[in-house]
């Protein structure tokens, strides 16, 4: 069982997305903004990263967003990781993340 995962989405010095789902309280927390959450979102969540594998690398490119996530689960810590190289459907998390903080 998932308790929580963070996300932090950034290009350069300038954050896009600090985020924290709190799976036991069903809540998220986007850039300050709070967002009550149930557990179709929570499933939609899981279901993008779930195959993704923990780092994607750093490309050379200076300004390239770059990402983290981290998934605590009964105490155990897992991250992925990337800055320039993304999962195929990366673009489907900041879509999630958009709808949400919209």
């Amino acid at each position: 069982m998932v308790d929580s995962i963070e996300i932090n989405i950034k290009s350069g010095i300038n954050s896009k997305y600090i985020s924290l789902f709190d799976f036991k309280n069903n809540l998220c927390i986007i850039n300050d903004k709070r967002i009550m959450i149930d557990d179709n979102m929570k499933s939609s969540l899981l279901r993008i990263i779930r195959t993704w594998k923990n780092n994607y690398g750093t490309s050379n490119i200076i300004d390239a967003e770059e990402f983290l996530i981290t998934v605590i689960s009964n105490n155990i810590i897992e991250t992925i990781q990337g800055k320039g190289n993304y999962p195929n459907n990366y673009d489907e998390l900041l879509e999630f993340l958009g709808d949400l903080y919209a």
